[in-house]
């Protein structure tokens, strides 16, 4: 029915030496899943991916636009890289065409960008027939799953899902994502007295790194502002937003 590969994100289309070298799709299952974040960013992605599968379907998962930004930028600083205060970086934003390979261990700083969903989606939609993208909310994931499930299988013309895996709270979500790798619980209880000392440290590591208060939020609304205002020419549902909605209702 359905399969993916090892890797959630390969991001083949992304990088010219992974389209190179990539494996011809050729296989039993009707759908290959690949959830790489970038297609929408890459300038050559979406041509290469309709080139290899011209009836490919593609599903849009889309967070509170500010939202996302404030847990992307707490999430690229935690990935081990030299991070500036977000007013630093709000104030000096990348203006120039995306570059695959500009990540620091894995991650961009297109914090802007990568919630620009009228401007990527309606490059997308220059290219694919609008019959072929779904659209999905990331609430829903959490306070509807059954729904998405089943919206999800109607979209790709599947009869049944069958062996769904039980929800799992992505590592982020956690306190710490060394607590998610490095779990003691299998361990006997001398080994964990020997661990603890060790581990814990990095379990209480910061990892919300955005500042608070709604200043930095109307900023947000701000830099987003005409992206949001062009929502309904790529049929983005705003009420689906919260804290956009909250901004456009002052």
């Amino acid at each position: 029915m359905g399969g993916g590969g090892i890797v959630k994100e390969p991001h083949t289309y992304t990088f010219d030496r992974r389209y190179a070298k990539r494996t011809p799709v050729s296989c039993k299952e009707r759908y290959l899943i690949d959830a790489s974040t970038t297609y929408l960013m890459s300038q050559s992605a979406v041509d290469r991916i309709l080139l290899d599968t011209p009836d490919a379907k593609f599903i849009v998962i889309m967070r509170d636009p500010i939202d996302r930004i404030k847990s992307h930028f707490n999430w690229y600083a935690t990935r081990n890289v030299n991070v500036k205060k977000w007013s630093k970086e709000f104030y000096a934003p990348l203006t120039t065409p995306f570059d695959p390979d500009e990540h620091v261990n894995g991650a961009y700083k297109r914090f802007i960008q990568f919630s620009q969903y009228s401007t990527l989606l309606s490059l997308m939609l220059e290219k694919v027939d609008a019959k072929n993208v779904l659209y999905l909310y990331f609430g829903d994931l959490n306070d509807r799953p059954a729904l998405v499930a089943e919206t999800v299988r109607v979209f790709l013309g599947i009869e049944a899902f069958s062996d769904l895996s039980t929800p799992r709270l992505n590592p982020s979500r956690q306190s710490s994502y060394i607590k998610q790798v490095t779990p003691l619980s299998f361990l006997p209880e001398s080994a964990k007295q020997i661990l603890r000392p060790i581990i814990n440290p990095f379990r209480k590591r910061k990892t919300k790194h955005f500042p608070k208060g709604e200043h930095w939020e109307q900023m947000l609304f701000t830099a987003l502002h005409d992206d949001i205002k062009a929502y309904d020419k790529v049929g983005v549902d705003v009420g689906r937003f919260e804290i956009v909605s909250r901004f456009l209702h002052h």
